[in-house]
Formats: structure tokens, sequence, C-alpha cells
């Protein structure tokens, strides 16, 4: 079940799309409904990140809100630490971040619009995503 309501999160297909090696499309869409609604979903994916941190594949870094001034929208810039600008392993695990990030496609998860390095001595590492107003996860 959860690996059917994870395809359609990452693939963005329409939920008669779902593979036939999946739960039925419908039985999966009432409890991705059914998990919004009561908070799991949240949960699962809070769960996920956790595992992904400890395990190296996610990293915590500073987070902004801002506005694109050019296209007049909230943005969420997350930024790589200085401290650990100059580590490659770091910053390849930001990267990675990003790349699975931009291959999931939802109402419920942000997209990111791009990445970007500043040009000083210790480049920090940038991300810029689409802002989702909500709690934080500190």
């Amino acid at each position: 079940m959860l690996n059917g309501i994870l395809w359609i999160l990452r693939t963005g297909a329409p939920w008669a799309e779902l593979p036939d090696r999946y739960p039925s499309y419908q039985t999966c869409h009432r409890r991705f409904q059914k998990w919004v609604r009561c908070g799991v979903l949240k949960d699962i994916l809070c769960v996920v990140a956790e595992a992904l941190h400890d395990e190296g594949y996610l990293d915590v870094k500073e987070a902004f809100r801002a506005t694109d001034t050019k296209l007049k929208r909230q943005v969420a810039i997350k930024i790589l630490p200085t401290s650990l600008a100059a580590d490659h392993a770091r910053l390849a695990r930001f990267q990675r971040e990003k790349e699975v990030l931009a291959s999931l496609n939802h109402p419920h998860i942000a997209g990111i619009y791009g990445l970007s390095r500043s040009g000083s001595p210790v480049a920090r590492s940038r991300s810029i995503m689409q802002h989702r107003p909500g709690e934080t996860r500190r």
C-alpha cells in the first residue's frame, strides 16, 4: 500500500495509472486520503526523513523564507551551512537530496526551482524551493 502511494508521489501520475504490482488504485487513493486527513502520512514521511538523515542521505541545513522579486512569489531557500560547505561528501548528499526532491511531483511536497552556489572562497550551496506554509519541524 505505502509503496503504491510513494510511487504516485514520486511520479506525479494519476491514480488510475498505478501499476498492477500495487494494490488497486482506488484502495491506495482511499488510504492516502485517510492518512493525509489524520496525519499518518506526515508521520510516515517524517520517520523516513529522520532515517535518511541518520543514514547520511538527507542533510540538515539552514532555511529561509524569501520573495522571488522577478516572479513575485514566496520561496524557501535552503542553504548548506558554511561549516559543511567544504565537505565534498556533504555537498554530494545535498545534491542527491535535491535530485530526489526533483523526481517527486505531488501537491503535498514542495517543488524545487533550482540550485546555486555562491562565488565566495567557501562556496555555499543553496536550493530555491516552493514555499509551503505550515509548522516547522524544529
